[in-house]
């Protein structure tokens, strides 16, 4: 089933607001990957921040994975495999990730710029896409694609 909805995030903190209520529920229905899209800029790394301090439950030092491509976050509450595969070239670089191993696990998955990552996400039954994009007053707007077994019921 794909459930969406849209939001403004014209501040930083309706970002960190998105990603608490994306980490909840990532723990409630059990999404296994988050993707996001975006061009350079639009709060991708914030977001997953906000997304790893609440999934996690305590402030992670999170930083964009740009050139190490992966970072892994643990905690006693959980893991986050965070990818950033802007400089990604070939899709069989995924492998060379770990993206088997991520997917094998408990942890959530984080990947912005996930084009090289689709023939991986597309096999997950819950997924959340999340698109930010700059609206015609420059104002940023996330749109959020929830693919999941479950009947979504939003407040």
């Amino acid at each position: 089933m794909l459930e969406s909805f849209s939001c403004n995030i014209e501040q930083i903190e309706k970002t960190k607001q998105l990603g608490k209520i994306l980490a909840k529920l990532a723990q409630v229905i059990k999404i296994k990957a988050i993707t996001l899209e975006g061009d350079l800029g639009t709060g991708k790394t914030t977001l997953c921040k906000s997304i790893a301090d609440n999934y996690l439950e305590q402030q992670i030092d999170v930083s964009s994975p740009t050139f190490t491509l992966l970072n892994i976050y643990e905690t006693a509450k959980g893991q986050i495999y965070h990818y950033d595969l802007y400089r990604i070239k070939n899709p069989d670089e995924m492998v060379e990730l770990g993206i088997e191993e991520a997917l094998n696990s408990k942890a959530l998955i984080l990947i912005e710029w996930p084009n090289f990552a689709a023939n991986y996400v597309k096999t997950l039954s819950n997924t959340t896409n999340v698109d930010i994009v700059w609206n015609e007053q420059q104002m940023r707007k996330a749109s959020i694609r929830v693919n999941t077994t479950q009947k979504l019921t939003f407040v």
